[in-house]
């Protein structure tokens, strides 16, 4: 029997950790060291002043949370679970985030892990560092080139900040 390598992808150990508590992108990409601060969710991300829901940004409460279809409300962190981080389509300067098991996403859609901007986060994973996208994107396109498979992104919610929004409020 041939299993396929979506089955494997998910079973496999991941490359990179992104826990919405915390904050943090981690792992390893071959002889490279990933660890970054980056948000999810809530418009985090966002280079525009006062943009930010701080309900929403790194929420693991609010992963369901989709973004309005008049953008007025923004959407929730990335759900938990894994994805495969696969080059964009168009843009050389983003990775999309296909989740190994739609149920896992509450209907929603487009993922990605992109830089800073004018709207932030509205569900994808946005480091502070832009180089540290730049990195990732040449990682995900080198593996590409040589056929090795797609590396493996883990969403996790762990650690004592859980209840941050609780404190703040």
């Amino acid at each position: 029997m041939r299993v396929s390598s979506t089955v494997l992808a998910y079973v496999r150990p991941a490359d990179l950790t992104y826990n919405i508590a915390s904050g943090l992108l981690q792992g390893r990409v071959g002889d490279t060291s990933i660890s970054a601060s980056a948000g999810s969710g809530g418009r985090a991300g966002s280079k525009t002043a006062g943009a930010l829901n701080w309900w929403l940004a790194n929420n693991p409460f609010a992963t369901a949370v989709k973004l309005a279809k008049d953008k007025s409300n923004p959407g929730g962190p990335l759900p938990l679970g894994k994805y495969r981080i696969a080059p964009h389509e168009k843009r050389a300067d983003m990775l999309r985030l296909a989740p190994f098991d739609a149920a896992q996403m509450h209907g929603r859609t487009g993922m990605l892990i992109h830089g800073r901007g004018p709207r932030g986060s509205d569900g994808c994973i946005v480091p502070t560092d832009f180089a540290v996208v730049r990195l990732l994107c040449s990682l995900v396109k080198s593996r590409r080139e040589r056929g090795e498979p797609d590396l493996v992104l883990q969403v996790i919610a762990f650690g004592q900040d859980l209840d941050r929004q609780n404190r703040t409020a």
